[in-house]
Order: structure tokens, then C-alpha cells, then sequence
């Protein structure tokens, strides 16, 4: 047993500690803020294996997308997708209903059925949003923006 760094909860049976895919640090289920899914899934996670990870912060999701984007050309277009305002999806720009590789970042905390129809963006998502962008630009990639509703 342990205790999770942000809050200090012990983590055990009851609380289980989620190890965050970046940091390596492990949070409780309270404490990861983000929740990532790439698709489709890497040819390294067994087919049997949940192909979503935890990510504790804004930082580590950024990483994650940083090191998703080394394998896109800069001169590809990507999308950025807003999920119900509570996660986004950036990825591959394809062309007659391909399915390109996607990463997905989405909230632990929030739900989409309470957001969906909301003008804006939740303050998390808006946060990582705008960080989201800054990257983008940062690494040359150009991309086309859009709400996505989303159904879970």
C-alpha cells in the first residue's frame, strides 16, 4: 500500500493506484486527471489489453501527445476534435473514410451527457485545449478544429 502524491489517500484494495504512463507515478483514481486511448491501438499492446492509460496532469498529457505527433510529418494536417467538451482528439487527416491513428484525451471527472450540449468548454478542457493548440503550432503541424458529440 501506498499514498497517492497529490492527496495523500493511501491507495490499496479499495482505492487503487493508477500508474501514470509519463511520470510513472502512481495516483489514485481521484487524482489522474486525464484519460488517454490511441487508435487504433499499437501494434505493441496485446490485443487482449486495455489500450487506454492514465495520465496524472495537463503536462503528461501534453507529453503524450508530443511523442504521439513525432509520428506525423509536420506537413500532414491533423484534426483537432473538442469531445462533448470534456476531452479532445487530435490525429490524422484522412481522406475517403480511412480510419488514421487518433489520440484521445478525455477528463476522468467529467461526463459528456452533462456538457454536451453546453456552448462552452469545461475549465479542464478548456486548460489542455489551449495548450493543445500552443503545441501544435509549436511543432509545425497545421489542423482543422471541430466539436465531435460523443456517446458514453
Amino acid at each position: 500500500m501506498g499514498a497517492c502524491p497529490r492527496c495523500g489517500s493511501r491507495t490499496g484494495l479499495g482505492n487503487l493506484a493508477l500508474g501514470c504512463k509519463v511520470c510513472e507515478r502512481e495516483y489514485c483514481k481521484a487524482c489522474a486527471e486525464w484519460r488517454a486511448a490511441e487508435e487504433p491501438v499499437p501494434d505493441e499492446v496485446p490485443l487482449d489489453h486495455d489500450h487506454e492509460y492514465p495520465l496524472c496532469s495537463d503536462e503528461c498529457a501534453l507529453e503524450a501527445l508530443r511523442a504521439f505527433l513525432d509520428g506525423i510529418p509536420p506537413a500532414e494536417p491533423v484534426y483537432l476534435w473538442n469531445l462533448s467538451n470534456v476531452g479532445l482528439s487530435v490525429g490524422e487527416d484522412v481522406e475517403d473514410d480511412k480510419h488514421g491513428r487518433s489520440l484521445d484525451l478525455v477528463h476522468e471527472r467529467l461526463k459528456s451527457d452533462e456538457h454536451e450540449e453546453d456552448e462552452a468548454m469545461t475549465p479542464p478542457l478548456e486548460r489542455l485545449y489551449g495548450k493543445v493548440q500552443l503545441l501544435l503550432k509549436e511543432t509545425g503541424h497545421k489542423y482543422v478544429e471541430d466539436f465531435v458529440p460523443l456517446d458514453f
